[in-house]
């Protein structure tokens, strides 16, 4: 229902080590499928297994510090990645929203959709032993400036509204 409303749906590539497929909702053609990785980008056996062809979005998931019931504790898993991940598109489009003038609707509508947070997790991330780690650093470099930035996502943008008319006809 969520991809008819052009919405986003991140969802845990959950598995069972890593010979296993993923579980749905993250096998759905309309989700975005987290896999969780360590620190520097590495499988721990926690996640589903990249699939050739297919994005493999991967984000923190292993030993992610939290707080319970006045304690810390490391939880680990590919849900924990998937909230880290949503965390990290929301800021790229608040960023969008702030920086970006976007005249037509249907574009804000497209960067919001699955297809455009795809692009957009594309550009944030680096492909480590076939996943794509989700790193913003990647994208929002110490040397790159709001304008680059916002060109960058223009680009992406139309490059997106130039696949959509395609689509139409």
């Amino acid at each position: 229902m969520a991809h008819k409303r052009s919405k986003a749906v991140f969802a845990a590539a959950a598995g069972i080590g890593f010979n296993s497929r993923r579980c749905f909702p993250a096998s759905s053609l309309h989700s975005i499928a987290i896999h969780a990785v360590d620190g520097r980008g590495k499988d721990c056996g926690v996640s589903a297994a990249p699939m050739k062809g297919d994005y493999n979005f991967s984000a923190l998931g292993i030993a992610v510090e939290s707080r319970w019931e006045g304690k810390t504790k490391f939880i680990s898993g590919p849900s924990y990645a998937t909230a880290i991940a949503a965390g990290a598109a929301a800021s790229f489009l608040e960023f969008a929203r702030c920086n970006l003038k976007l005249d037509d609707p249907t574009d804000q509508e497209w960067l919001c959709s699955a297809d455009g947070i795809r692009e957009v997790l594309r550009l944030m991330s680096t492909e480590i032993d076939g996943y794509n780690c989700i790193a913003p650093s990647e994208f929002f470099s110490s040397g790159s400036t709001i304008k680059s930035i916002c060109d960058i996502i223009m680009m992406m943008v139309r490059k997106g509204r130039l696949q959509r008319s395609r689509n139409v006809h």
